[in-house]
């Protein structure tokens, strides 16, 4: 039975309310709802948040049990710690330790548009310019600050730039469309099962790996927990 199907079948039994009687309350086609729960179809946005206040739970619970259900409990996991490690990142990147040198650099370059406890690129990246290290670092902290950026696009391009190779290169190692396969990175367009079991030997990387990045972008860090936990 799934996850989500014995979840909300165990509440309703505890609440004393019939399946019928949900569909009711929610104003929503008994089948349809009936689907929904027995796993056979995918829950709307709008049912899930109708029902949550019924059951006594958050959306993002609801959310989990479905979570659980598509992907195993080792995917979520390494979804968890790939939103863990960007929220770390984002809250700590203001107040990384400098070095000496980097410092000065940062205070004869500040340029008041920038963040102010953060040296412009610039500088950051000429100061870095003779050390690999610590220009794929540079990089880290670059795209840590970047809320437009997707923990998908900043792992792989971050590991292409470890390896020294391109996008282009990549597309072509693959076999695989140059425009499609940006997309995909960029997350305009999903990823798919073949694209991920191309690029994964090339990044030196397990699928599972790829998979949780796409579902940490997707989804929050309390749904995911919520999914996690929903294999206890």
């Amino acid at each position: 039975m799934p996850i989500v199907t014995d979840k909300i079948k165990k509440i309703l039994e505890e609440k004393d309310i019939s399946q019928y009687q949900l569909a009711k309350l929610i104003d929503y086609n008994r089948g349809a709802l009936g689907h929904m729960i027995n796993g056979e179809s995918s829950f709307s946005e709008q049912v899930m948040e109708k029902i949550a206040p019924i059951l006594e739970v958050s959306k993002e619970e609801i959310q989990g049990w479905i979570l659980a259900d598509k992907y195993s409990k080792e995917i979520i996991e390494l979804a968890i710690k790939a939103k863990k490690e960007l929220l770390f990142q984002d809250n700590t990147h203001c107040h990384s330790e400098r070095s000496e040198e980097s410092q000065r650099s940062f205070e004869n370059a500040q340029d008041v548009t920038h963040c102010h406890c953060e040296p412009p690129q610039e500088a950051w990246q000429s100061n870095n310019s003779s050390n690999k290290n610590n220009d794929i670092e540079s990089k880290k902290r670059s795209f840590a600050q970047d809320d437009k950026r997707l923990i998908l696009t900043t792992k792989i391009d971050l590991l292409l730039q470890e390896k020294g190779i391109s996008r282009t290169a990549l597309s072509k190692q693959i076999n695989y469309s140059q425009g499609k396969l940006n997309e995909m990175i960029i997350g305009k367009e999903p990823m798919s099962p073949l694209v991920i079991s191309k690029i994964a030997p090339v990044l030196d990387v397990s699928q599972d790996d790829i998979k949780s990045w796409i579902l940490a972008d997707k989804y929050s860090l309390s749904t995911l927990e919520n999914a996690f936990n929903s294999f206890n």
